[in-house]
């Protein structure tokens, strides 16, 4: 997939789970959501999916390749374009032996959107860096916390991690830092004698700690980086933020009853009046929309079995649906459309000239083997390539031009087609049928009208 078959995916799968979490975020596990989120970055990063017959792309129907027709089974027809060109110095062709040594062009410049993608994306790394170092930087002034009630916590709450518990002067709220070796760092003027409300902060941000928050903030912000010209993205990572205090939220209560929900939603209101400023990549106590949790907080309950089913199938229907790509439908008709006797070698020819009342015979630089058939349209999308062209009108102009051109062109025939294994410089490497055999030579580019594409392995050259 590329780029922005991504980013249009993400974006697609954004506005779905946007909308399920207005609807359902109080009513539903707070896990679900982060769930969602994670498969929203998969699909924002990877750039690989699966085909379903039930994604949502499959019902709008898959995109057909440009230059490549399929007609009947897999057999490729081609349309010949008439393309006047200026006239081309003589070019050099040989039979057998080494390539000939082809003119050097000049290096294609870099696309324009190309270097904005990257100036953009630069900038909203510099951004996300600048923000944490210099936090980060701030955050090396803070000093280890000196409390027996703190040092009997961490001995109770023992990771494989190494937590630490340090206090500072520069933040207003209780935050987290850190993956390999996570810090819990309190503000200075915290109340330690005031254990009820320290133990509720010292495990909203174990939470935080035990589900790796740091680094999957690190992987959204990338997200965001790649994806910066896409707007739905930025409302991703600000829904995703949010929900990850949510998720913790859920935990907290959880862990101390029903009961706990009043004294806890107490505690964010009067933190929300201390926050610190922006950290991209830290777990903050308390965060933006204050509201939004305080009334999920009022409203969480026992997690129910239904509730956990619905999660489940909304889950699995949400990836399946919209995380997905279409279906190759002709993939998975050919073994009911498809019999036997039609791989026979009439169906197998890959350069018909029906449009131009030609013989069959006269312009097969090839036939398609059986096992292009069974994969359908694979067989076009192969990295290794073989084009299927027809000689234009231009390429008969210098037949007699030089006699070194002679030779080749006095074969060919105005839309007589051929075979082209590979390309550079601006030639292509060609196949040409002769009484002879198949002939082989290099031709400049602007001889050769392209009409097609299909995998070098599926073809067998006459």
């Amino acid at each position: 997939m590329s780029l922005l078959q991504m980013s249009f995916s993400g974006a697609v799968l954004i506005i779905v789970i946007a909308a399920i979490r207005a609807v359902t975020i109080n009513k539903l596990p707070k896990k679900t959501f982060l769930i969602l989120w994670g498969i929203v970055l998969f699909r924002l990063l990877i750039p690989y999916t699966v085909p379903s017959a039930f994604s949502v792309y499959t019902l709008i129907g898959p995109t057909t390749p440009v230059n490549v027709k399929t007609i009947n089974i897999g057999t490729y027809s081609v349309t010949p374009t008439n393309v006047t060109l200026p006239p081309v110095e003589a070019i050099t062709y040989e039979q057998t032996g080494e390539s000939p040594q082809l003119p050097t062009n000049p290096v294609s410049p870099v696309p324009i959107g190309l270097i904005i993608w990257l100036v953009g994306m630069t900038l909203c790394a510099a951004f996300f860096t600048i923000s944490y170092l210099h936090w980060r930087f701030e955050f090396q002034t803070s000093l280890p916390i000196q409390n027996n009630y703190v040092d009997q916590w961490l001995k109770s709450y023992l990771r494989k991690r190494p937590v630490s518990v340090r206090q500072s002067d520069k933040i207003s709220t209780p935050l987290t830092y850190g993956i390999f070796k996570p810090v819990i760092l309190m503000p200075k003027k915290t109340n330690w004698e005031n254990t009820e409300q320290l133990e509720y902060v010292l495990l909203h941000e174990y939470v935080h700690i035990c589900r790796y928050d740091s680094a999957v903030k690190l992987i959204s912000a990338l997200a965001v980086c790649v994806h910066w010209f896409n707007p739905l993205v930025w409302v991703m990572y600000v829904l995703f933020q949010r929900d990850i205090e949510l998720a913790c939220d859920e935990s907290v209560v959880h862990r101390f009853g029903e009961a706990s929900k009043s004294t806890y939603a107490h505690m964010l209101i009067d933190m929300e009046a201390r926050k610190s400023g922006f950290m991209p990549l830290c777990n903050n106590f308390s965060k933006n929309a204050i509201e939004e949790r305080i009334t999920a907080i009022m409203k969480i309950k026992r997690t129910s079995v239904i509730a956990v089913l619905a999660a489940v199938i909304l889950i699995a229907g949400v990836t399946t649906i919209f995380a997905t790509t279409a279906a190759d439908k002709n993939t998975e008709n050919n073994d009911t459309n498809v019999s036997e006797n039609e791989f026979d070698e009439d169906r197998m020819s890959f350069a018909r000239m029906d449009e131009l009342n030609m013989e069959r015979e006269e312009n097969k630089t090839g036939v398609i083997d059986i096992g292009a058939l069974n994969i359908g349209d694979e067989a076009s999308g192969d990295v290794k390539a073989l084009k299927i062209g027809t000689i234009n009108a231009d390429a008969l102009k210098v037949r007699d031009e030089a006699s070194e051109d002679a030779e080749v062109l006095s074969l060919l025939q105005e839309m007589q087609a051929v075979a082209i294994s590979s390309e550079e410089n601006g030639f292509y490497h060609v196949f040409i049928p002769s009484d002879e055999g198949t002939l082989e030579g290099w031709v400049k580019k602007e001889y050769v009208d392209v009409n097609g594409w299909v995998g070098e392995e599926y073809v067998n050259i006459d």
